[in-house]
């Protein structure tokens, strides 16, 4: 599990840092600070954590703006969680 509050230097640079800890991230929770970046950018990013980094889940916040919250639910269905400020989620 790794939670990021926001991801000023690039969601993948802090998954691959967090790698030499475990090579296999679960779920990010936080904002992943996209809400300025153009959108093949993030269809290029929704691939790679879902394809690349394989994640489980995912759960963006409050910075990753509305068109990666569309893309990361459609990609992750099920499997994205809304962590907005007040959001409760339960981790089995």
């Amino acid at each position: 599990m790794l939670v990021d509050g926001c991801s000023h230097t690039g969601i993948e640079e802090i998954l691959q840092a967090a790698s030499a800890v475990d090579p296999h991230t679960h779920i990010v929770f936080g904002g992943l600070h996209l809400v300025r970046t153009p959108v093949p950018d993030i269809d290029r990013l929704v691939d790679s954590l879902k394809n690349k980094w394989k994640l489980d889940k995912v759960a963006p916040g409050h910075c990753t703006g509305e068109p990666a919250f569309l893309r990361l639910q459609k990609a992750f269905g099920d499997d994205y969680l809304y962590a907005g400020a007040g959001t409760r989620l339960e981790i089995p």
